[in-house]
Parts: structure tokens; C-alpha cells; sequence
């Protein structure tokens, strides 16, 4: 039932933590939807009391929108996913079996791309597969179809390989954050830098 100020103006707003961010979205008639990031072990478990208390432990400290948007969604609403990453393999198929989209490829959320990078896949394969279809009698075709597959692995490697590494690179600069101006006494405190601006005006 929250909807911030700024919703007329500003969509999308993603606030950044160590091993930890939020993304909060308008998504239209007055209603938000919320992602919350947080790194954490393999298997673990929400408390008793369920994820809301959970993800107030780790953000119960940030600023009042992300606070207000965890209190104010009930707790039936909040769905926890776990997102495991997975090293690229560079070897999809065996003879005339393959594999295309997250089976071959899963990669991170952050970039939109695992699904586009699926519908490519799909129509590489087709392209691949229709070419045997055209000029292959049936007594060639089982090695061609192999030869086939093969082929789409080699023309998909490159582009997946690489939408795989940025997603990753943007998973780790997103929860890697940590903040470059330090309002304490440190050389960019709010009085070191007034000082600084008034050594030049």
C-alpha cells in the first residue's frame, strides 16, 4: 500500500549495500514491487516468524522507504527465490542431445538477459536444424544433426559467454558497494569539503 512521493517521476530505484541491495519498481495503479538482495549461505532457513522478520534483520536499518515497503507487504505476499550462480560450461550436447537457455547457460537476474539469451538459442538452433532439413537425405542424417548441434554450440559460445560475465560483473558491483563520500571526519567529511570549496571561490 506504500507508493513514494516520486512515483510520477521516478520508476525504478535501486538502493546499493554491501553483499546486499534493494530494488523497489513501480509496476502501475498505485502498487509497487520489491526485490531484495542479500548474500548469504547455501540452504539457509527464514526464522519462525517467517521472511519479513528476516529481511528487517538485514534492512531494517536502511532508509525509511526500503523499511516501509518490507513492513508494509504481508507476509503472504513476500516470495523468497534463491539465485545460485554457476560457472559457464563450454560443452552443451552429447551426439544428438543439447542444451540451450538456463539448462545450458543460468545466469544472474541483473541484466534482464537469461530468457533473451534462451530465445536466441531457440532460433540459432532452428536456423542450424533447418539447414540439415533442406539438404540432408534421410540416409545422412543422424551425423548431420550432430554436426548441426555442434555448430550451434560454436555460434552461441561467444555472445552467451560474454552476457554470462557482465551479468555476473553486475552482481558483484551491485553487492560490492560501499559508499565513496564519508559524512564522518574523514578527507571527504562535509566540513573538509566546504573548506576545500572555499579555498577555490
Amino acid at each position: 500500500n506504500f507508493v513514494p512521493q516520486y512515483i510520477d517521476t521516478i520508476g525504478y530505484r535501486v538502493f546499493l549495500g554491501l553483499n546486499q541491495y534493494f530494488v523497489a519498481s513501480d509496476v502501475g495503479k498505485g502498487k509497487m514491487q520489491w526485490y531484495a538482495f542479500h548474500k548469504g549461505s547455501p540452504m539457509n532457513t527464514d526464522p519462525p516468524r517467517g521472511k519479513k522478520e528476516r529481511l528487517l534483520e538485514f534492512f531494517g536499518s536502511w532508509c525509511n522507504e526500503v523499511i516501509t515497503l518490507i513492513s508494509e507487504t504481508p507476509e503472504h505476499m513476500i516470495l523468497r527465490r534463491e539465485i545460485y550462480d554457476r560457472d559457464m560450461i563450454y560443452s552443451w550436447g552429447d551426439g544428438r542431445v543439447t542444451l540451450l537457455g538456463d539448462a545450458a547457460h543460468p545466469m544472474q537476474p541483473n541484466l534482464g538477459q537469461g530468457g533473451c539469451m534462451a530465445i536466441e538459442d531457440s532460433f540459432q538452433l532452428i536456423l542450424e536444424l533447418d539447414e540439415v532439413a533442406k539438404s540432408v537425405s534421410d540416409v545422412c542424417l543422424s551425423n548431420e544433426i550432430v554436426s548441426a548441434l555442434k555448430r550451434y554450440e560454436k555460434k552461441r559460445m561467444f555472445r552467451v559467454s560474454t552476457v554470462h560475465m557482465m551479468s555476473r560483473l553486475a552482481s558483484k558491483m551491485l553487492s560490492s558497494y560501499q559508499p565513496y563520500m564519508d559524512f564522518g571526519s574523514g578527507p571527504l567529511s562535509v566540513s573538509f569539503m566546504l573548506q576545500y570549496l572555499l579555498l577555490f571561490h
